[in-house]
């Protein structure tokens, strides 16, 4: 590797945390509830390796709770997964009790 490709490389690792390998995807994952109202959505963003975008799935509901529109949010990600058809991947959720419970009693 080069010196120059190198140095991007330590750039990247140091705006964007650590680096995905090749073929790898990243799904980000996020829920959000309206204040004062009963509607509800959850988002997943999946990027590459070099960040470029991949695809997107946003999913609106009326009724649910917090809690439970991220375990849907989670759920919505591995839909985009099967979508996208893809192999490796890594899903970034920033509730850890979604996370706990998917680990605890699976999904």
């Amino acid at each position: 590797m080069d010196d120059r490709a190198y140095t991007s490389l330590q750039t990247y690792r140091r705006r964007h945390g650590s680096l995905l390998l090749v073929g790898v995807m990243k799904i980000n994952v996020d829920a959000s509830i309206k204040k004062n109202s009963n509607k509800a959505s959850a988002s997943t963003v999946t990027r590459d390796f070099s960040d470029m975008f991949v695809g997107a799935s946003v999913l609106i509901s009326q009724g649910i709770s917090p809690e439970i529109m991220r375990a849907v949010a989670c759920r919505e990600s591995l839909a985009l997964v099967s979508d996208l058809m893809l192999q490796k991947f890594k899903m970034a959720c920033d509730n850890i009790t979604v996370v706990r419970n998917i680990q605890d009693k699976g999904f």
